[in-house]
């Protein structure tokens, strides 16, 4: 599988200077971030790097964790053997100790993302549209007696394989919108640092 200069380069570094756990919870971190599984060793970047001991690592780790990312994703997308990637791991330096744990933990992380809107095709659908209201619910048939303010929130998608236009309807809490845009946001975040991870490994 043709692997970009970039990554290869960020995953060498890290099979090179992190420790054995810290690689583990690196490419657990990653497929558990792409494929939305939440799990207790899921706590995300910022965890590993608050267990870095110095600048120099913390910036190895971010490189990597790019990297990592990218690299569970075109996995799932090649949808490639167990025997493939761990000789595509043993490409970049991994110890031989480590490819059998880090084999079991892609095993783990790879099925979710590739159930993500079939990943392996990039067919994904597309929202070309919202529209919202805001009303004063005061009582409702489910809950009884509400007396807040609720957004209905109508997302209009269109499917990649065929252009066939649907709806997606919700109802929301101001607190329940504004995670949503917080979730939203965070998933910004993680794109933007692995667009540019591809572009400028420096600026990580």
């Amino acid at each position: 599988m043709p692997v970009s200069a970039s990554v290869r380069a960020s995953l060498e570094r890290a099979a090179s200077q992190l420790p054995a756990a810290t690689l583990k919870k690196l490419f657990h971190t990653a497929g558990c971030e792409i494929g939305g599984k939440d799990g207790p060793q899921s706590s995300g970047l910022l965890d590993l790097l608050s267990a870095s001991t110095s600048p120099e690592q913390k910036l190895v780790l971010k490189e990597a964790y790019a990297a990592a990312c990218i690299l569970v994703a075109d996995m799932a997308k090649q949808n490639l053997s167990e025997e493939s990637n761990r000789r595509l791991l043993h490409e970049f330096h991994f110890q031989e100790n480590l490819l059998g744990d880090i084999c079991d933990i892609l095993r783990e992380t790879i099925p979710p993302v590739q159930a993500l809107a079939s990943v392996s095709g990039l067919r994904l659908d597309r929202v070309i549209d919202v529209s919202w209201r805001l009303d004063y619910c005061l009582r409702s048939n489910t809950f009884g007696t509400i007396h807040e303010p609720l957004y209905f929130v109508v997302l209009t998608t269109q499917r990649a394989a065929n252009g066939t236009v649907g709806y997606v309807r919700f109802t929301c809490t101001v607190a329940q919108l504004d995670e949503l845009v917080f979730k939203l946001q965070e998933a910004l975040e993680q794109v933007g640092m692995v667009f540019r991870a591809i572009q400028d490994e420096n600026k990580l």
